[in-house]
């Protein structure tokens, strides 16, 4: 996609590792599986100079105005809503939680990369 579109700006959400609990969370392959995605991203981005952000999912949520964590007596699924229900707050339409994650980082980048 890289080659096809051609960006100026590549950016992305950090992996999320979660520690092992109750047979939930990152094994050592899905650890290589997502850093490897990572490394060769942010690889080809510097060979095509392209400007390369990596942004934590908490940082995204935070920069919202969401709670970086999941308070306590909201379900999961509540918590992720609450992303597509701030998006569309602000007049972005997104299908699913993870839509509207990937809204909220380039938002981020976006004021990263506002002049002051």
């Amino acid at each position: 996609m890289i080659s096809t579109m051609r960006p100026d700006i590549l950016a992305f959400e950090s992996p999320i590792l979660l520690p092992r609990q109750k047979g939930r969370g990152t094994d050592e392959q899905q650890v290589r599986r997502l850093v490897s995605v990572v490394g060769e991203a942010e690889k080809i981005a510097y060979k095509r100079k392209i400007e390369c952000y990596e942004i934590h999912n908490q940082t995204s949520k935070s920069f919202m105005g969401i709670p970086g964590r999941r308070p306590e007596g909201m379900t999961q699924g509540q918590y992720k809503d609450l992303m597509v229900i701030e998006m569309a707050r602000r007049g972005f339409s997104c299908g699913d939680n993870h839509q509207a994650d990937a809204a909220a980082i380039a938002l981020v980048v976006f004021d990263m990369l506002e002049p002051s």
